[in-house]
């Protein structure tokens, strides 16, 4: 009975990892979400360091066994960290671009107060989908301090 429920449960977490496709701006959420399901798993070791290389002498059959199982895992390792590379750069050259954009902003004349606010709100959003949450009270202050003279 335990291994049924344990089987749903494992189905109930994996199916988090298939919500959605892997692109660049989700990777940092997906990583997360294979973090917690290899962690229900007990396979979260696979994800935080490189496994034992081969040996250089010819092992028996049970120990070749382990080793190529080690070495299945090792690569999955590898294209892990090689995501993780590729997508943070492509984060932080996002998360750049949109700081640039975020601190140059200012309120034109005439624009309405609440559709200034929420494109400012949008790229607060941003920051925090890549990972950078901005301190409630820094965003509030930037955004008053981006209107234009009328809210002085």
């Amino acid at each position: 009975m335990a291994t049924a429920a344990q089987n749903t449960n494992n189905t109930t977490i994996r199916s988090i990892l298939q919500l959605e496709k892997l692109t660049g701006p989700n990777f940092t959420n997906r990583y997360q979400n294979l973090r917690i399901v290899l962690g229900s798993e007990g396979k979260l070791a696979h994800l935080k360091q490189p496994l034992i290389p081969l040996p250089l002498l010819v092992a028996p059959q049970a120990v070749g066994y382990t080793y190529e199982r080690a070495l299945e895992n090792y690569k999955a390792y590898d294209m892990i960290q090689e995501l993780k590379t590729m997508f943070e750069e492509q984060a932080k050259q996002e998360l750049f671009e949109i700081v640039k954009v975020f601190y140059a902003c200012k309120q034109e004349d005439g624009q309405s107060i609440i559709a200034y606010n929420l494109k400012m709100r949008g790229y607060l959003d941003s920051f925090e989908r890549l990972g950078y949450n901005m301190p409630k009270e820094l965003g509030v202050s930037l955004i008053l301090n981006s209107l234009n003279k009328d809210y002085d």
